[in-house]
C-alpha cells in the first residue's frame, strides 16, 4: 500500500472520543479499586476475630490453665502468632530437643552476636564514623544440661530452659584476639534463650540485621570486617555436648578450670587437652 493510501485510510483523531474511552477506564479503575477496599476491610476484620480467638487460648495456656500436653506446642502458640512461623519454631525446638537429649548432663553453649557500639556518633548530616565504632561482640553462656528434662519452657518469660540450674557468663576481649585476659562469672539462673532470640538461631548475621535501617553506611560492619574478627557469622547458636563447647573454648586454656568449677565439673590435668579431662 502507497503512503497516500495509508494516510487516506488513517482516521482523524477523536478528542472527545479518546476522551471519553479514559473517563470509562479511570472509573473502571475506580470500580476495581473498591472491590479490593472491601476485600482488605473484610480480611482485616478475619484477622482482628483469629486475634480475639487467639489471645484468650494465649492468655490460659501461659497462666497454666490451659495445655496441649505438648510443652513445644505451648511454647509456640503463646509466642507465635502466625502458623507458618509456629510451625517453623516448633520444628526448629523438637530438633534442639532431640539434640540435648543425646548430651544430658554435659556442657551447652550460648553464643550470641550482637553489633554493640564503641565511642560515640556525631550527629551532622555528613558524618562518617570511624570504621571501629561499631563491633560485632560475642555473648557466650555456658551451662549443663540436666539430666532429667533436657529442655523446658518458662512461658511466662517467653523463653527456652536449656540449662536448669546455674551458668556462666563469659566476658573479655578473648573473643576477638583469641588472647588476653578473659573471666567467667556464675550466675544463678538458669541458662535461656527467649523467643526473639529463637528467631535468630542458626541464621547468619546479614540475614538477621540487613533489614534494618542503617542511619550510616558503616553502621554494621561488612562480611569481611566480620571474618577478619574471627567470629563465625551465625547470629545466636547453641553449641551442644562437652566436646564441641570444649573445642570451642581450647584457645583460651585459662577459662577451661574457672568454667568447669563454677558449674560444679571436676578438673582433671589432662583436661585442658580434651573433654574427657572433665566430670
Amino acid at each position: 500500500m502507497s503512503k497516500g493510501k495509508e494516510i487516506e485510510n488513517q482516521k482523524p483523531f477523536d478528542l472527545p472520543a479518546e476522551l471519553l474511552r479514559l473517563g470509562n477506564k479511570r472509573a473502571e479503575i475506580k470500580a476495581e479499586q473498591g472491590v479490593v477496599s472491601k476485600a482488605l476491610t473484610f480480611l482485616e476484620n478475619l484477622q482482628k476475630e483469629e486475634t480475639d480467638i487467639l489471645k484468650p487460648i494465649q492468655k490460659k495456656i501461659r497462666a497454666g490453665e490451659a495445655s496441649t500436653g505438648d510443652k513445644i506446642k505451648d511454647f509456640c502458640l503463646v509466642c507465635f502468632k502466625g502458623d507458618a512461623e509456629k510451625e517453623t519454631q516448633q520444628t526448629q525446638l523438637y530438633n534442639l530437643e532431640a539434640q540435648l537429649d543425646q548430651h544430658k548432663g554435659e556442657f551447652v553453649l550460648l553464643k550470641t552476636i550482637k553489633s554493640e557500639k564503641h565511642g560515640y556518633i556525631d550527629f551532622n548530616l555528613d558524618s562518617k564514623p570511624h570504621p571501629e565504632l561499631y563491633h560485632w561482640e560475642e555473648e557466650l553462656q555456658i551451662g549443663i544440661i540436666s539430666k532429667e528434662i533436657p529442655l523446658d519452657v518458662d512461658l511466662k518469660n517467653y523463653s527456652v530452659i536449656i540449662a536448669p540450674e546455674k551458668h556462666c557468663s563469659l566476658t573479655g576481649n578473648w573473643q576477638f584476639s583469641k588472647t588476653g585476659e578473659s573471666k567467667s562469672t556464675l550466675i544463678n539462673k538458669p541458662l535461656s534463650i527467649s523467643w526473639n532470640e529463637l528467631t535468630k538461631l542458626g541464621k547468619s548475621l546479614e540475614s538477621v540485621y540487613s533489614g534494618q535501617p542503617r542511619i550510616f553506611k558503616s553502621i554494621y560492619p561488612t562480611e569481611e570486617q566480620i571474618k577478619s574478627q574471627g567470629i563465625e557469622d551465625l547470629a545466636v547458636e547453641i553449641i551442644i555436648g562437652d566436646k564441641r563447647v570444649l573445642d570451642y573454648l581450647k584457645y583460651n586454656q585459662n577459662i577451661y578450670p574457672e568454667v568447669a568449677k563454677q558449674l560444679g565439673r571436676r578438673v582433671l590435668k589432662q583436661g585442658y587437652r580434651g573433654y574427657k579431662g572433665y566430670r
